[in-house]
């Protein structure tokens, strides 16, 4: 089995990027020279699972400021990587990336409340909006009332917590988001994801399973 999820982050590596990770040292040159205190800061920036007993919430908002056209993308786990509920949604007017953030967090809030009722850490790569969340301090706030909704849906959950995550640990929420805007279409799926995010998934489950 261990075998067979190494061989799959490898494929989806070379379609994600052109090349896979090579673990018998066949990588490009590049690579090999790479500083160990790099290579070790790029393992920390990747997913990481919840506890047993949890779900992650990963969700992320993108903009676009011409069009002022947006998306969400949002996307449940469990502690085994599963993907527990998948969805996108098209935002025909928006106002800045923030908002999306905030709608984001919002809807990921919602749609674990109503499918996935357990401990649930939500996670976004906006540090703004973790922290008015954490705090419950919406009175200076432009999204109070976004954020109203997402305080709401999460105090329908047995527990849950938020935390700021980087970029790079986002990456399936992301693809999401981006899938969103360039389509402009909106759906949810319960224990499925659609293609473009399948490597990133594979490449996450990959990852902390051999940790």
């Amino acid at each position: 089995m261990k075998f067979l999820v190494r061989y799959w982050g490898e494929l989806c590596g070379i379609r994600q990027q052109g090349q896979a990770f090579d673990p018998k040292g066949k990588n490009p040159v590049r690579d090999s020279l790479m500083p160990d205190h790099e290579k070790r800061v790029k393992v920390q920036e990747r997913w990481k699972a919840p506890d047993a007993g949890w779900i992650k919430i990963n969700v992320d908002g993108a903009f676009d400021s011409i069009s002022n056209e947006g998306g969400l993308g949002i996307i449940i786990r469990d502690h085994l990587g599963a993907v527990l509920l998948s969805a996108w949604f098209f935002i025909s007017a928006g106002s800045d990336a923030e908002e999306m953030e905030a709608l984001a967090c919002k809807e990921g809030l919602c749609l674990a409340a109503e499918w996935c009722n357990q401990r649930a850490i939500l996670s976004t790569d906006c540090s703004t909006i973790a922290e008015i969340l954490n705090s419950r301090d919406l009175r200076r706030s432009q999204l109070k009332f976004i954020l109203e909704e997402a305080l709401d849906a999460g105090d329908r959950l047995p527990l849950w917590v938020v935390t700021h995550s980087k970029r790079e640990s986002n990456g399936a929420a992301h693809e999401l988001a981006q899938l969103a805007k360039r389509t402009k279409h909106s759906a949810v799926w319960r224990f499925a994801s659609p293609v473009c995010v399948e490597q990133i998934i594979a490449r996450d489950c990959n990852h902390f399973s051999e940790q």
